[in-house]
């Protein structure tokens, strides 16, 4: 079996999709694919277009999260029952933290410079408490 069979749709998700470099492409397949090999695969199966689609679908996955986040915060904030609480922070907390930063925006009273500042438990108990009333 050739290199290509073996490696070449590992090498493709790891550039395309796991965000590795050519260095560090070539330092993973070290010994057993050269770096002339990796372009050339690389060239031929047009990787660079198919990472960028893979970024843009990546970033509007991240745009919808945040958009549920942000709708399930106003229906808890307007109708603060347990359940949509509990749907807006479980929304929140599959956001991750710089995304999360955008969304507590939106809390009254904290100065930018001091949520920067906030650890992950500290964001989400201003949440909680803004939830809460």
């Amino acid at each position: 079996m050739g290199k290509q069979a073996l490696y070449n749709d590992e090498a493709k998700r790891l550039y395309v999709y796991e965000g590795y470099t050519r260095s560090m492409l070539e330092d993973y397949f070290k010994g057993r694919v050269s770096l002339r090999t990796l372009d050339s695969w690389k060239e031929k199966g047009n990787w660079d277009d198919l990472k960028k689609k893979a970024e843009e679908n990546q970033q509007d996955i991240r745009s919808m999260v945040t958009d549920l986040a942000k709708i399930a915060l106003k229906a808890a904030l307007d109708d603060p029952d347990p359940q949509k609480i509990y749907a807006a922070m479980a929304t929140v907390g599959k956001m991750g933290q710089k995304n999360f930063m955008d969304l507590l925006g939106a809390v009254e009273g904290e100065p930018e410079t001091e949520k920067e500042k906030m650890s992950l438990a500290e964001m989400m108990d201003v949440l909680q408490a803004k939830l809460e009333g």
